[in-house]
């Protein structure tokens, strides 16, 4: 697989500027992506904040596999110091549990603190920038459909008492395994001119043909699937009209086609990572 060159500066400098002001934060947001929770957690920050509250957030839950967010909510429920919800950051319902929670902490810390600061965390694209805009119900974040938008920390005010500080979206400078660069280029926490989209949608269809089958079916109006990638590949290719002339498959336009389809959630909900039964984190 290609390799995946992704660390940019002004990562390495939003990490140094972090650790400066975790003095001043009582309670940690990570915003992790529902899809791929492992993958989408900064372990850099998982170290730094060790010591701190922490409210965990599964964002994107309405693409995810239900079964499996449920599984991963148990998982970091288990986790000390932290909290986890599933949400959709569309949804008002969704931001009033985190309001809440956040008063809840407030309350418990109230002899220490008369307000309540907080940071929020994530990946690129992961919708942390969404997430805020509906939490403070204004235009507070930039907001795009790609990575790497919040160039800087900023603080936005959410309620009388609760303060939130916003902070680029921070990968971190080596992946412990090929899966998180794959799952994070397949989700798009990674622009996509940095890897090889060929590599990364055999991936995903590799994954699909396994796990959800009935999804390719259903999507592509498949009624068999073909065993061989390349088969499976080039039927969806014809079966969207992903043509050149004479007829021939256009590769590439199919890549990008099952890429996006799975992004936006036009294939169904799923999860391309699932929690292990002994409470630590694996990657399937």
């Amino acid at each position: 697989m290609t390799t995946i060159n992704w660390y940019p500066g002004h990562m390495a400098k939003a990490t140094r500027e972090l650790k400066g002001q975790l003095k001043k934060i009582q309670l940690v947001i990570e915003v992790l992506d529902a899809r791929i929770p492992y993958s989408s957690q900064n372990p850099t920050l998982k170290t730094l904040i060790e010591h701190k509250a922490r409210l965990i957030l599964l964002n994107k839950k309405d693409l995810a596999d239900p079964q499996q967010t449920h599984r991963w909510v148990a998982q970091f429920n288990y986790e000390k110091n932290s909290h986890c919800i599933a949400i959709n950051a569309l949804k008002k319902p969704d931001m009033k549990a985190i309001i809440a929670y956040c008063e809840t902490q407030l309350n418990i810390k109230k002899t220490a603190y008369q307000r309540l600061n907080v940071m929020i965390s994530g990946i690129p694209n992961v919708g942390k920038s969404q997430l805020i805009n509906q939490l403070s119900g204004k235009k507070s974040a930039k907001v795009a459909n790609r990575p790497a938008v919040t160039q800087h920390q900023q603080w936005v005010q959410l309620s009388n008492t609760v303060y939130l500080m916003d902070t680029p979206g921070i990968l971190w400078p080596k992946f412990e395994s090929e899966e998180v660069g794959v799952h994070l280029a397949i989700t798009g926490a990674i622009k996509d001119h940095i890897f090889n989209t060929e590599d990364i949608a055999f991936k995903l269809l590799e994954y699909l043909q396994q796990h959800y089958p009935t999804s390719l079916q259903n999507r592509f109006k498949l009624t068999t699937i073909p065993s061989d990638l390349i088969e499976l590949m080039e039927a969806i290719g014809r079966q969207r009209h992903c043509l050149e002339r004479g007829g021939t498959i256009d590769f590439e336009k199919t890549y990008h086609l099952i890429l996006q389809d799975f992004r936006s959630g036009k294939l169904g909900k799923i999860s391309l990572e699932q929690p292990s039964i002994n409470n630590n984190i694996a990657i399937h």
